[in-house]
C-alpha cells in the first residue's frame, strides 16, 4: 500500500475518547430512527426481494444529516467530520441496515476536501452533485481503489484518463463500489498525465457499466464499475484549490467507516449473545451461569470496547489532521477487524445450533463483520503499512 504517514511524533491533543452531547444524541437519535424506519424484522423481506433501493429513506436519513456529516461546515451547517460518521456508522452497523450510507459518505469525503485540498470550484459539477447530495436530492458512491488481493493503496489504481477533444476519455475497472448500483453520479478516481485526479461521471454516461458482485454481505452491495472509453466533458474533473485527489484521505475514512460498522455490529452480537445464554436452559440452569460462558461474555465486552477505543482515536486524528492519522487508522482498523471477527465466532459458539440457522439473525451480522474486514485493507495489510510507517 503506497499510503505514507509523517515520521514526527503526533502532537499532544485535547483527544475526549467518549462521546460529547452531541455526538451522543446524534447516536440515540439514529438508532431511534432506524428501529422505526428500518427495523431488523423488517430485513429479511427487503433482502429476499432485493428491494435495498429507498430514495424516500434516503431523503428522510438525509433530513437526519447523515448526508452532510462529512461535506464540511460552510456547506452544511454542521460542526461534523470523521468522527461524527463513526458514530453514523457504528448505529449502522448495530442494526446491520442497508441505506446507502458508505457510498454516499465517501463520495462526499472525496468531494468535499478531506485531505485539505479544499472543496470542488464553485459552480462545477463536483459541487452541485456535492450540495445535491447534502440536500438528500442525490446518492453518489465513490469509485476510488481498484483491490488487487489485500491491497487497496493508491499504487493499485491503474484507471487511465486522457485528454480529448477538450473533455476526457476514461477507461478501466473499478471492483466492490460500496453502492454504485444505487447511485445517480460515481466520482472516480483515475490517473491523468500520471496523477490521481477525481471525475464526476453520471452513472447513465456512455461506456459506463455496472455488474452485480456477489459478496458474503446480504445488506449491502459492492458492483463491478467498468469504464471503456467513458467520455466526459471539461468540466467533469474535480478541480480543487490544493489540486490532485483525496485518495489517501478518503481510503483511511472508508477504513475508519467499516471498523465502526464492525464496532456497532459486535457490540449487538454481544447483546443478542448475553440475552441468550440468560435464556438457554442446559442441565437445569442457564448456560450463562458457567463459567467458560461467562468468560466469552467478558472477552466479547473487553474487545468491543477496545475496538470502539480504537477506531474513534484513529477518526479524532483524521479529522484533527493529525500527521498521525494513518497510524492511528491502520491500529484501529486492524484492530477491529480482528476482535470483531472474533466476537462473530464466539457468538455463534455460545448460540450453538440455533446460530447456524437461516432463521436466526446472528448471521446476518456476523456476514457483515466479516465482509467489512476485508474491505478497504484487511488487518494484516493494515498491519504491513503500519509496520513501513513506523520501521
Amino acid at each position: 500500500m503506497a499510503r505514507t504517514a509523517s515520521a514526527e511524533p503526533a502532537p499532544e491533543l485535547p483527544l475526549e475518547l467518549d462521546l460529547d452531547d452531541e455526538q451522543r444524541q446524534l447516536a440515540e437519535a439514529t438508532r431511534g430512527f432506524l428501529a422505526h424506519h428500518y427495523p431488523l424484522a423488517d430485513a429479511r423481506a427487503v433482502l429476499e426481494a432485493e428491494r435495498l433501493s429507498d430514495p424516500e429513506g434516503w431523503r428522510r436519513a438525509a433530513e437526519m444529516g447523515w448526508a452532510a456529516v462529512l461535506a464540511g461546515e460552510e456547506l452544511s451547517g454542521l460542526t461534523a467530520g470523521p468522527p461524527e460518521a463513526t458514530v453514523l456508522a457504528e448505529e449502522l452497523g448495530r442494526a446491520v441496515n442497508w441505506a446507502p450510507f458508505l457510498g454516499n459518505a465517501l463520495a462526499t469525503a472525496a468531494l468535499a476536501g478531506l485531505g485539505g485540498s479544499g472543496g470542488p470550484a464553485p459552480g462545477s459539477s463536483a459541487a452541485e452533485l456535492l450540495g445535491r447530495i447534502v440536500a438528500g436530492e442525490a446518492s453518489g458512491a465513490w469509485a476510488g481503489p481498484e483491490p488487487r488481493g489485500e491491497v487497496w493503496g493508491a499504487a493499485s489504481v491503474r484507471t487511465e484518463a486522457r485528454r480529448a477533444g477538450g473533455g476526457f476519455v476514461l477507461d478501466g475497472v473499478k471492483r466492490l463500489v460500496a453502492d454504485a448500483d444505487l447511485a445517480g453520479d460515481l466520482v472516480v478516481t483515475a490517473r491523468l498525465d500520471g496523477r490521481l485526479t477525481d471525475f464526476v461521471v453520471p452513472v447513465a454516461t456512455p461506456g459506463l457499466t455496472l455488474e452485480p458482485a456477489r459478496t458474503l454481505d446480504l445488506t449491502r452491495r459492492f458492483p463491478t464499475v467498468r469504464l471503456e472509453g467513458v467520455e466526459l466533458g471539461a468540466g467533469a474533473e474535480v478541480v480543487r484549490a490544493g489540486g490532485g485527489s483525496e485518495y489517501d484521505a478518503v481510503l483511511d475514512l472508508a477504513a475508519l467507516l467499516v471498523a465502526a460498522d464492525s464496532v456497532g455490529a459486535g457490540g449487538r452480537l454481544l447483546e443478542l449473545t448475553v440475552e441468550y445464554a440468560l435464556d438457554r436452559i442446559a442441565f437445569g440452569r442457564p448456560i450463562g451461569s458457567y463459567q467458560a460462558v461467562k468468560h466469552f461474555c467478558a472477552d466479547m465486552l473487553l474487545r468491543v470496547e477496545a475496538a470502539r477505543a480504537a477506531v474513534r482515536y484513529g477518526a479524532l486524528l483524521l479529522g484533527a489532521g493529525d500527521p498521525g492519522a494513518a497510524r492511528a487508522v491502520a491500529v484501529g482498523a486492524s484492530y477491529a477487524a480482528d476482535a470483531t471477527t472474533w466476537i462473530a465466532g464466539t457468538a455463534l459458539q455460545v448460540h450453538g445450533g440455533i446460530g447456524f440457522t437461516w432463521e436466526h439473525d446472528l448471521h446476518l451480522f456476523l456476514r457483515r463483520i466479516e465482509a467489512d474486514a476485508a474491505l478497504f485493507g484487511s488487518a494484516r495489510e493494515q498491519r504491513r503499512r503500519l509496520a513501513e510507517m513506523v520501521l
